[in-house]
């Protein structure tokens, strides 16, 4: 079997299985799959790496969770733009999408890999492995919940989770601790300490600094609210 006749047979699966999980478990269920679909979002990586760095001053969760999140740009976006592969319903007139159209490309799923990622990650941050198990399970019904939802094909979802594993892995064993380490060389050089994994003293002590961290979580907050709008017209 040569690669074209592979590739045929890997587009007849996608769309079997995503005609049969679309919509899946009735109207309730899709509700709640949307919901949980969300923290595959930009959004709340986004909070937390500005959380980490502007409220409360973590520089190796910040560290690991925004080398997670930056790599997801490097190999994700890359893909998408080579491969543009359609979403499923672009393609299948009986796909229905549950929530807003999105522009980008369908291969391999963002909000898959940020899921699996991230799971990883929180998971050896936290020195958990009962954690790690349940949130790479909750990973799992994220990539669910893309099909479902008719946003993505399974190869799409799977794809993009065995990404976020490789991803989190360069993060915790490589990238992750560079950054760590370069953040606490750099404090140590500079003039002003900063206090590590305590909340930022400026927060009720200088209004600009809060004026400027209430616009950059409001910032986040509009221009998700934005893409939400644009992807309904």
């Amino acid at each position: 079997m040569n690669s074209q006749e592979k590739l045929k047979n890997l587009e007849s699966w996608d769309q079997k299985q995503i005609l049969k999980y679309n919509g899946y478990g009735g109207r309730f269920f899709t509700y709640i799959l949307r919901v949980v679909s969300f923290v595959g979002r930009e959004t709340i990586w986004l909070f937390l790496i500005v959380y980490f760095s502007f409220i409360w001053f973590d520089p190796r969760s910040f560290s690991y969770i925004g080398i997670g999140y930056l790599l997801g740009i490097i190999i994700i976006v890359p893909i998408k733009q080579i491969i543009r592969r359609k979403r499923p319903s672009s393609v299948l007139e009986d796909i229905v999408l549950y929530e807003r159209k999105s522009t980008s490309g369908s291969f391999p799923s963002w909000h898959s890999y940020n899921a699996a990622s991230q799971a990883i990650i929180i998971g050896y941050i936290i020195s958990s492995p009962i954690m790690l198990f349940l949130l790479l399970g909750g990973a799992g019904v994220i990539a669910f919940s893309r099909v479902q939802l008719g946003s993505h094909y399974p190869s799409d979802a799977i794809v993009g989770y065995i990404i976020g594993i490789i991803g989190a892995i360069i993060t915790i064993l490589f990238l992750g601790p560079l950054l760590f380490n370069l953040i606490l060389q750099l404090n140590n050089l500079s003039t002003i300490q900063f206090e590590f994994y305590t909340f930022n003293s400026l927060l009720y002590t200088n209004i600009l600094y809060l004026i400027m961290c209430v616009m950059i979580f409001g910032s986040i907050i509009l221009l998700s609210s934005l893409r939400y709008i644009k992807g309904l017209l």
